[in-house]
């Protein structure tokens, strides 16, 4: 029998949605605009034309203008259209960060070989307070965090046989889970990797690929510290960049998710709500000075008049958020168990998705299907094809850093603290290059302490 979601509960969520995300979008768009206008986020061109797209259908929503529910419609497409967009180049500029920091992980350890007088290590002794600092706390998540952190930094001494053992090994875990916590976990260890998603055929692409072309040609094993320079600057240089452009769009993901659950949630006589009538005249004037800021580079900043009105927030979000807890707990409850939700409950769903703590949250169905051992094996069969190529024509040097980021994000592997003694000793001793072993314990307790 099919079950209807109570009225009265879906107009308190709707209602509250709404309050909620005016205030919300306003704070986070005055923040956005003065970040752009002190220099601490700078738009490229997907970002700035993304922009100029947020503020084309902004001006339609804080206009007095009624529109229809077609023209309602089209603008809830239009930004779900922007979401793609931006998820796309997020995605892309993940996939270039993780291809960078192998570079990174590869001159961290280049650096010391130019270095003077390096001790050799008391191997024994540096095993000892590595594992004492590991394991004096009780906390089993910080200790397993502690020990991946040291596996991901020690010299890698280990067979691609080995390698693929322990992720063959981790997969078998999701047998019995769903596809999509399965699929999640193989797109992140093909992400450390470096083999993650390239979304699109944005222009900016070019400059990074041309990065990675000039940095696979270094030669490790004879590398000058001439070349060591100039790597370096190659890297920090993209590095710096590429997080200038990440700090852009995550922002901009928000703007449009705010207006978005908006638009969702929007019906006749929500215009005249007490948030977006307190929150106009500061989200009104920050859309004119961006406007002016995207055509002329000008940056007025906001009046001390406009800014005074964020009193109004004080004490507010947090008010309604308690107030809606309960019933998005039944909305959550009757949307997992009813097959054809009406459309308001559906967009009731997708308004909560969005103005909530992930900002790529996808509206897609999740597949339930249960992993199965064939599903597993047929995985460990793609991922070691995969690990094959990235590994193809690539020194010892590459692939010790390749596999380094992986076992990072693999669930430990130790049953015991003599395991995890062995393997810092191996490590540790397996290693001659005295400047590769103290860059590496160097590493490990920048990321301990």
């Amino acid at each position: 029998m099919k079950k209807e979601f109570p009225l009265a509960m879906a107009s308190r969520l709707s209602t509250a949605y709404y309050e909620m995300t005016w205030m919300n979008l306003a704070a986070n768009f005055y923040d956005f605009y003065e970040g752009c206008q002190c220099g601490a986020i700078a738009l490229d061109q997907v970002g700035a034309e993304a922009t100029k797209q947020f503020l084309e259908v902004l001006a339609n929503v804080i206009s007095e203008k009624d529109y229809s529910e077609e023209e309602q419609n089209a603008m809830i497409d239009a930004l779900l259209e922007l979401r793609k967009v931006i998820t796309e180049r997020v995605e892309t500029i993940t996939y270039y960060t993780d291809r960078l920091s192998i570079y990174e992980y590869l001159m961290n350890r280049a650096e010391y070989s130019f270095k003077d007088n390096i001790e050799a290590t008391d191997d024994e002794e540096e095993a000892r307070k590595l594992l004492q600092f590991i394991f004096n706390s009780e906390d089993n998540a910080v200790v397993n965090m502690r020990i991946r952190d040291m596996v991901s930094q020690l010299p890698i001494r280990m067979t691609k046989g080995h390698f693929y053992d322990l992720v063959n090994g981790s997969l078998g875990i999701y047998e019995g889970t769903d596809e999509e916590s399965f699929s999640g976990y193989l797109y992140m260890l093909l992400s450390a990797a470096g083999l993650g998603k390239k979304q699109g055929t944005f222009t900016e692409n070019a400059a990074y690929e041309e990065v990675l072309t000039k940095l696979s040609a270094y030669d490790f094993s004879i590398l000058s510290k001439e070349q060591f320079e100039e790597m370096d600057a190659l890297v920090a240089d993209a590095t710096a960049k590429i997080t200038v452009e990440a700090e852009s769009f995550l922002p901009l993901q928000s703007l449009v998710n705010f207006l978005l659950a908006i638009l969702l949630v929007e019906k006749e006589g929500y215009k005249t709500s007490e948030s977006r009538t307190q929150m106009l005249p500061i989200i009104s004037e920050v859309a004119e000075h961006f406007t002016g800021y995207l055509e002329t580079e000008d940056e007025p900043s906001v009046s001390e008049e406009t800014v005074s009105r964020f009193i109004y927030l004080e004490g507010r979000l947090e008010k309604i958020a308690q107030q809606v807890l309960r019933d998005e707990g039944k909305l959550d409850e009757y949307l997992a168990e009813e097959e054809e939700p009406a459309d308001e409950i559906i967009r009731l769903g997708m308004a909560k998705k969005l103005i909530g703590t992930s900002k790529f949250v996808s509206f897609e169905e999740a597949d339930k299907t249960i992993v199965d051992s064939k599903r597993i094996e047929a995985a460990r069969k793609d991922m070691s094809a995969a690990f094959e190529e990235a590994f193809a024509g690539k020194d010892r040097r590459y692939m010790r850093a390749v596999m380094a980021q992986v076992l990072k994000e693999l669930p430990v592997f130790f049953n015991s603290h003599n395991e995890v003694m062995n393997y810092v000793l191996q490590a540790l001793q397996g290693c001659r290059d005295q400047a590769e072993k103290r860059a590496s314990l160097d590493m490990v307790w920048q990321l301990l302490d």
